[in-house]
């Protein structure tokens, strides 16, 4: 059975704790008793800090997600209003304004979206998707 981050920083703290507690014994017996805690106690610190890292990326993470989705949100209302406005101008039933109106379901078609417009002044028309 596996143990979870926690349980494994658990389990390395109590093993030092008892090193510390013999470790008089078990160097007598021949084994490396501190150099077992010293390398113990980097890695837990490193592997600590290193939880600690990921757990602020995850909270800043968390909040960019949320700011995103507010602008993703806030430019397609601009984006849609100015929608309505341009249609609105140009007047709604008339041949210019039929790519606008088609623009929000030519969105979620399948296939190629190409529409082309042609600004004021006679340049040259540009494909948007």
């Amino acid at each position: 059975m596996s143990m979870t981050q926690t349980e494994v920083v658990g389990f390395i703290r109590l093993f030092l704790e008892l090193l510390a507690k013999h470790a008089s014994a078990i160097q007598a017996a021949g084994a490396a008793a501190r150099e077992f805690e010293e390398t113990l106690m980097k890695k837990l610190a490193n592997a600590v800090a290193a939880n600690a890292r990921q757990e602020f990326l995850k909270s800043e993470l968390k909040g960019s997600t949320v700011t995103v989705e507010t602008m993703i949100d806030d430019l397609y209302r601009t984006g849609s209003g100015y929608l309505d406005a341009v249609i609105g101008v140009i007047g709604k039933n008339t041949p210019e304004a039929e790519a606008f109106r088609r623009l929000r379901s030519r969105v979620r078609m399948p296939g190629d979206q190409t529409v082309e417009v042609t600004a004021p002044g006679g340049t040259p028309p540009a494909a948007i998707q």
